[in-house]
């Protein structure tokens, strides 16, 4: 169907197949990530203090732009197809632009899960936490607490030498 309407350019139609994918892909990025919680960091009520904060928000933005900003980026480069730009720096240029954007309005959408009420929205707010997601906001909150917590069991243990 989609070399009919684009019949110059079977590279289009590779591009939507690519989305399609990308998006399967994040899911099983995304599911395990969080099958893959260590349970053991939540042993007897102690803070998490192990939290691989590098790990998770590398993980974060991989299943980012495989979810959402790969469709923004090979749309971005699906234009420079059928606008027939034949340089490669262009078509990497819009991919890259298209990559960023995406991702960076992924961020804003997880930043007003948590700001903006139900109406504003328009979907129930917090439902990324609800159904267990965790997302920029979560990961910037326990990142600021394993700092805080870091610092507290470093100067009790210098005030204890």
């Amino acid at each position: 169907m989609l070399t009919e309407v684009f019949p110059e350019s079977v590279h289009v139609s590779q591009l939507f197949s690519t989305v399609l994918c990308n998006l399967v892909f994040g899911e099983l990025i995304q599911a395990k990530r969080d099958m893959g919680t260590d349970k053991k960091q939540l042993e007897n009520n102690k803070r998490v203090i192990d939290f691989d904060s590098t790990g998770y928000f590398d993980s974060y933005i991989a299943k980012t732009y495989y979810k959402t900003a790969s469709m923004i980026s090979l749309g971005c480069r699906g234009v420079g197809v059928l606008m027939d730009f034949n340089n490669v720096e262009a078509h990497r240029s819009l991919f890259n632009f298209g990559a960023h954007l995406g991702i960076a309005f992924q961020i804003h959408d997880d930043i007003l899960d948590f700001t903006q009420s139900e109406a504003q929205l328009g979907k129930p707010a917090f439902n990324d936490l609800k159904e267990g997601i965790v997302t920029a906001p979560i990961i910037y909150g326990l990142l600021e607490q394993q700092h805080r917590d870091r610092y507290v069991v470093d100067g009790c243990d210098l005030l204890s030498n």
